[in-house]
């Protein structure tokens, strides 16, 4: 399936279990159409942003709790779960051996970036909606990571070999993936329902209803750093093995299922 397929969301399940997600996938389309309405009327863009800035966190709250009721959840567990896990690994090594430990050896700063970001998003394989939204998902944290983290901006471009993440930079990467992973699912099954013709440059609704609807679920996710500070003692984890044993936590917190649903996803 690729991903410019239509993609409705979850699917299946007991009457009860629709409930919540039938209701906002109507409120995101009447939303929609009222949108559109209102941009074309006298209020044009001031009006239409009101109006979403009216509507968002109430929508935004539903497609949140209607994501972790729903059974077919358990399909976004496992491509979470494995690119986490596989996330940690590759910072693990960037920690220990540098940048030259996930090969960003290149002979320019471009390469390099390349090689940065391969590093983490591995082959392009094919797969479902949600595994390509986690992996869309995976691509917006690298980049940001790149973007607005100077020091390890810099060392990337420049072919800083040795170059190793602090501690903080590692966490933040860690929490920012959940984010970045949840977000980008919700923003495929957003845009299915709000097929507006919109002046981007002003109103973008399937970002800000998606991202309001992240930031209610990835409040849950743990951070390593403070959870390795609690951890404290002579035989305490390593860093990235706190991590690791965060990972089923953060899944199983995020969409609402018990641990070990989640280790057999």
């Amino acid at each position: 399936m690729g991903t410019s397929a239509s993609y409705p969301g979850p699917v299946g399940g007991s009457s009860a279990d629709n409930r919540t997600w039938k209701r906002t996938r109507q409120r995101l389309t009447a939303l929609g159409k009222q949108l559109d309405k209102v941009l074309h009327g006298p209020g044009g863009v001031n009006a239409a942003q009101q109006l979403l800035r009216d509507r968002q966190d109430d929508i935004a709250a539903d497609l949140a709790t209607g994501l972790r009721l729903h059974p077919s959840r358990v399909l976004l567990a496992e491509p979470i779960t494995a690119r986490a896990r596989a996330l940690v690994d590759t910072l693990d090594r960037l920690q220990l051996n540098g940048l030259a430990g996930i090969g960003v050896v290149g002979a320019s700063p471009d390469e390099r970036e390349l090689q940065f970001m391969a590093a983490f998003l591995g082959d392009r394989s094919t797969g479902t909606v949600p595994d390509y939204a986690v992996r869309r998902g995976l691509r917006s944290t690298i980049d940001t990571a790149l973007r607005d983290n100077a020091p390890l901006r810099q060392a990337v471009r420049s072919g800083n070999a040795g170059y190793r993440p602090p501690r903080d930079l590692f966490c933040a990467i860690f929490q920012m993936f959940f984010a970045d992973a949840v977000r980008a699912y919700l923003r495929t099954v957003v845009a299915e329902h709000l097929k507006i013709a919109l002046p981007v440059l002003y109103l973008d609704p399937t970002g800000l209803i998606a991202d309001t609807a992240a930031k209610k679920l990835v409040s849950l996710v743990p951070n390593p750093c403070e959870e390795e500070h609690r951890r404290a003692g002579p035989h305490h984890d390593s860093l990235a093995g706190t991590a690791r044993s965060l990972v089923v936590r953060a899944v199983s917190q995020i969409l609402d299922l018990d641990e070990p649903g989640v280790e057999a996803a």
